[in-house]
């Protein structure tokens, strides 16, 4: 049986809850975070109105495909932190005799991997629930358009999908997608590699004049990978494209008006510069000015593994001022 509570030892408790704000962690600008705000704002007009269960399941649904977008740029925010630092420790050297300093960076190439493996939990949640809406279930992002096949032409939303799919599609696949092997980059760094086992270029400071200094991006090659991957400039791009390809799906379910792809442009300013774009190859001459540069190119158990390589002159032209 129970007892009754008395009266004299109820207290009274308050509660606090915050939310409603736009979690984009400064990434994106104005244009989009409008859009992600109009959003959530239908979500709630929309759940208000409905009381059935599958109506609101739905709208549930939608907005698990923002958090997860929430999730991978909390990963970007953390990345543009590490490169802001690598500025500010090039501006250190100012009034000093230090030519440069290398970072293996594995704090950095961690939040890449959670980037990667947010990045593709976002597409694969936004995909799982586009597949059920259409009644066609599909579990990869990159068949969505197979979903469609059917539907193009015939739906309008179904072909503002595809559409914003294939605007994605060459970042998709060099980033989130198949490569040249079965893995994707996601299930390399997932279950097979770190990320910092395929360094070939450290995340560095290079000073070219006593008062400007190039900050360089790390490049990783991993089997499986054709080509090397800039960490930093990979994620700013797909920072972009990923709110791209989520805040405009999530807006054709919710009738919300969508946005060209130039509007998802992060607002992180990237000053970083990826080496591998201004070696001179070696199937061809030296440049007859023979424009030189000294990095580090991977960290090693007793020290780490320097190369000098002929660049291209406009490499210094991106040097930042310290």
């Amino acid at each position: 049986m129970d007892t009754p509570a008395d009266p004299q030892n109820q207290r009274e408790v308050s509660f606090g809850a915050s939310g409603g704000a736009v979690p984009h962690h400064d990434l994106l600008r104005a244009p989009a975070v409008g859009q992600w705000f109009a959003l959530r704002s239908e979500i709630t007009s929309q759940w208000k109105q409905s009381e059935d269960r599958s109506s609101r399941g739905r709208l549930a649904d939608l907005s698990g495909c923002l958090e997860k977008l929430e999730s991978t740029l909390l990963q970007g925010k953390r990345l543009r932190s590490y490169h802001d630092a690598l500025i500010t420790e090039a501006r250190s050297l100012q009034g000093t005799n230090i030519q440069g300093t290398a970072r293996q960076g594995s704090d950095a190439c961690a939040d890449f991997e959670a980037f990667v493996l947010q990045g593709r939990s976002a597409l694969d949640r936004l995909t799982w629930f586009i597949g059920r809406a259409f009644k066609n279930p599909c579990q990869s992002f990159r068949r969505l358009k197979n979903v469609f096949a059917d539907f193009a032409g015939k739906d309008e939303s179904a072909q503002e999908i595809l559409n914003i799919a294939t605007a994605a599609d060459d970042w998709f696949d060099g980033t989130f997608g198949k490569l040249e092997t079965d893995q994707s980059l996601r299930d390399l760094v997932a279950h097979h590699h770190a990320l910092v086992e395929g360094t070939r270029t450290c995340f560095a400071v290079v000073r070219t004049e006593h008062d400007r200094a190039l900050i360089l991006d790390c490049e990783v090659e991993l089997p499986g990978l054709p080509l090397r991957l800039p960490v930093l400039r990979t994620a700013h791009i797909s920072i972009g494209f990923l709110s791209f390809v989520v805040l405009n799906s999530v807006a054709v379910f919710l009738g919300v008006d969508r946005l060209p792809l130039e509007e998802y442009i992060s607002t992180w300013s990237l000053r970083s510069v990826v080496l591998s774009d201004f070696i001179v190859s070696e199937s061809h001459p030296p440049p007859e000015t023979p424009y030189t540069i000294l990095t580090v190119r991977r960290m090693l158990p007793d020290g780490f593994e320097t190369s000098t390589d002929y660049v291209h002159a406009t490499l210094f032209e991106q040097a930042i001022s310290i």
